[in-house]
């Protein structure tokens, strides 16, 4: 949206968008700004991946998979849960990211799921008041 339709939407002045917008870039909370695009429509397979390891070695083994080609998102979650989306060109290289997944040190185990449809994509943080 624009910054004029935001001061619209909000009642505020564009001045005050821009303003406040700015101020959320110095703080860190935006970092950037992005189009999204569907994968699907330029025939590419988004994969997502639940790898479980060693928990001592989920940090290292996270930014080990993050260097994978085709990795878009990878997040640490608790137990030694790596969660992983990655889009991939053609849909063969599906294999090739599995065993590449699985010749990581410390993995124990990976779960991958190709997505079909995606039913809902929102932007992950809550913006309140």
């Amino acid at each position: 949206m624009s910054f004029r339709d935001i001061a619209k939407e909000v009642g505020v002045s564009t001045p005050t968008v821009s303003a406040r917008v700015s101020s959320l870039e110095r703080m860190g909370i935006v970092t950037g700004y992005t189009a999204r695009v569907d994968p699907a429509l330029l025939n590419e397979t988004s994969v997502t991946l639940v790898i479980k390891a060693k928990l001592s070695a989920a940090g290292g083994v996270a930014e080990a998979v993050a260097r994978l080609p085709g990795v878009r998102r990878v997040a640490l979650a608790r137990g030694g849960r790596i969660l992983v989306d990655a889009t991939l060109v053609p849909p063969a290289d599906v294999n090739a990211l599995l065993d590449a997944v699985g010749n990581v040190p410390d993995v124990i185990d990976a779960d991958h799921y190709v997505t079909v449809r995606t039913v809902k994509e929102e932007p992950r943080a809550v913006l309140a008041d």
